[in-house]
This record gives C-alpha cells, sequence and structure tokens, in this order.
C-alpha cells in the first residue's frame, strides 16, 4: 500500500516485522522486570508464531 504523507494506517503484520516488535515490546516493559521479577509476557513472546499463527497487526507512518 503507498503512503501519502505521514498518515498512518493498519496493516496486518509480515514475517519481517517480527524483529522490530519483539524491539518495540522489550523497550516498552522493559521498566516492569524490577516490579514482578521477571520478563512481562509481551518481552518472551515469539513474534514470528504470532504473526503466523494469530492475527498481528501493525501501524505504519511514512517514516519507517
Amino acid at each position: 500500500m503507498a503512503m501519502v504523507g505521514n498518515t498512518p494506517f493498519i496493516r496486518s503484520a509480515t514475517p519481517e516485522d517480527a524483529a522490530r516488535m519483539r524491539v518495540i515490546a522489550r523497550f516498552a516493559y522493559a521498566k516492569y522486570i524490577p516490579r514482578i521479577g521477571r520478563e512481562p509476557a509481551p518481552m518472551v513472546e515469539d513474534y514470528a508464531v504470532a504473526i503466523s499463527e494469530r492475527d498481528a497487526f501493525v501501524i505504519e507512518t511514512g517514516s519507517a
């Protein structure tokens, strides 16, 4: 799908998105490790499996 400016759009995740999804989850949830004593579920999720077996979506803007 072609982007128009920086208008965000939602699309189904592809296998190429898995690594970036993991980085985002690790960044977003790292602050909870000291509180719960372990990595929260989103940090240990296998995003490649999530993409292939379940519905997974990403939001993009023109500067991905």
